[in-house]
């Protein structure tokens, strides 16, 4: 599920740590800069959404949002005002902050 699925989680995963990483694949299919920034934050809107919800809990008993990270997967570089982007956070919860991490596909041509 692409970047431009805003109201979906693309890939949920444990580090091996036991943490919860939460990936979303931005796979070059948007490229209008402007376009592609808005359909991040409507996704990490999503993302943030799913981790404080019930539905989370079930999925990942005995995690907290401090458990949390947030990959995005990019097969092209992530424009300057994406990288700005290095945290989430419910509203009001300063002390929940979500780290987001920008990674280019290994092997993704440009």
């Amino acid at each position: 599920m692409p970047l431009e699925e805003t109201d979906r989680i693309d890939i949920s995963t444990t580090t091996e740590d036991g943490k919860v990483q939460l990936v979303i694949t931005d796979a070059g299919i948007t490229t209008d800069p402007v376009k592609r920034l808005n359909l991040l934050i409507e996704k990490l809107k999503t993302y943030v959404s799913y981790v404080i919800s019930e539905e989370f809990k079930i999925d990942h008993p005995g995690r907290i949002v401090k458990d949390v990270t947030i990959l995005v997967m990019c097969r092209i570089p992530p424009t300057e005002q994406m990288e700005k982007i290095t945290q989430v956070q419910p509203s009001g919860k300063p002390e929940n902050a979500i780290p987001i991490v920008f990674q280019i596909f290994k092997g993704a041509s440009v």
